[in-house]
């Protein structure tokens, strides 16, 4: 029998856990983070990507984050680990995500945060730490990866209100669970995550809920009709008009992948940069590609168009002009008035009864930064 040796050797060498998992994983971090500024703290958002490949299944045990300097940043063990990993493709279900089986990939979803005005590094390192089991000693053996990044030196692009009023809760906004954060797609030549500072905001009453009356009649929700504004200088890149709205917290009907992002606006922020604005009424633009427009320039209005299931808006900055395309990047609004704090899924009766949100002493202007997920704030 002809035996490939290349597998073989690679094979023998997991098996007896004698030299690092390069020769089973590998480990890529696709986008270097830049500083994202909220909660009066600084943080770098990114991902590390792991393949597995070969016929083992392994365990992810340990992942330590240390700075250019040595100093140790972050570890993610247990549980905690468990929570920052998705398997791309999976339903994990009450499974482990920590195991990656033979031809697979799972990505860790890393957060770290500074106190505001302390040192960022200007690289991370990485040491991984896998487990398998030996087919040799019928014991699970070690086996150890390290990667680096730099970190970008880009400063957060400064934005103006893309809304005006109160009541806006942050849906889906920046955190390490939100479904925008954890939307990685293929697009090119590989994965992205351009969603991964996107919001869409939803408005609430004073009550703290975002509808009244029949909740299944897109006029009912307080944020419907909303006029939405540029957010900064730019030229606008493409427009679709005409979708049809969604009747709210219906059941969703198939929705092409281009259709996605409903009735939308993209501007053009120059340096690589584009402002989208999706799920606006149809008929309610009010730009057209190629035009320039001025931060505080009326777009659309707000509406319930596209992948949507509820009169909102979805913002987000990235490195391309359309809705799940580029690299998500971290921006930061002029000022925002800090209100409260609402669970969006009970704001919407989503999850049990609508419920009503306390400010809790909340009240306050923050300059210069982004709120974080379901942040109620307002726009001056």
């Amino acid at each position: 029998m002809r035996m490939n040796l290349r597998a073989a050797c690679r094979l023998v060498l997991l098996l007896a856990g004698s030299v690092s998992a390069r020769a089973q994983f590998e480990a890529v971090i696709p986008w270097a983070p830049a500083p994202m500024h909220a909660n009066d703290q600084a943080h770098l958002v990114y991902e590390i990507h792991f393949t597995n490949f070969v016929s083992v299944t392994s365990l992810l045990e340990r992942v330590e984050i240390s700075s250019q300097t040595g100093a140790r940043l972050a570890t993610y063990v247990g549980q905690e680990l468990a929570d920052a990993l998705d398997h791309p493709g999976f339903e994990t279900g009450g499974s482990d995500t920590r195991v990656l089986g033979p031809g697979l990939r799972m990505i860790l979803f890393v957060w770290l945060t500074w106190k505001w005005g302390e040192a960022i590094p200007t690289a991370l390192t990485h040491h991984l730490v896998f487990s398998a089991p030996s087919m040799i000693t019928k014991d699970r053996v070690e086996l150890t990866l390290d990667v680096s990044v730099p970190v970008r030196k880009d400063e957060p692009i400064l934005v103006g209100a893309p809304l005006r009023g109160s009541g806006w809760v942050a849906g889906n906004g920046p955190s390490n669970r939100s479904p925008h954060r954890r939307k990685s797609l293929p697009f090119g030549p590989r994965a992205t995550v351009a969603e991964r500072f996107a919001y869409d905001f939803v408005r609430v009453g004073e009550s703290g809920i975002a509808f009244e009356g029949d909740q299944s009649q897109n006029r009912s929700w307080y944020g419907y009709g909303a006029e939405v504004f540029a957010a900064t200088d730019g030229i606008v890149h493409d427009t679709h008009d005409g979708l049809p709205e969604n009747i709210p917290l219906a059941k969703p009907s198939s929705i092409p992948t281009a259709a996605s992002g409903g009735n939308f606006v993209s501007i053009d922020l120059g340096k690589g940069r584009y402002a989208f604005y999706a799920h606006l009424q149809p008929g309610s633009l009010r730009v057209k590609a190629g035009d320039r427009v001025r931060r505080g320039q009326l777009l659309g209005l707000l509406g319930n168009s596209g992948n949507s299931d509820l009169p909102h808006l979805h913002f987000q900055i990235s490195t391309a002009g359309k809705l799940d395309e580029g690299e998500g990047l971290p921006f930061d609004f002029e000022a925002f008035e800090l209100v409260g704090h609402s669970e969006l899924v009970r704001a919407v009766g989503v999850r049990g009864k609508p419920a009503p949100w306390n400010p809790g002493g909340l009240t306050r202007i923050v300059r210069r930064q982004m709120p974080l997920a379901d942040d109620i704030i307002g726009f001056h």
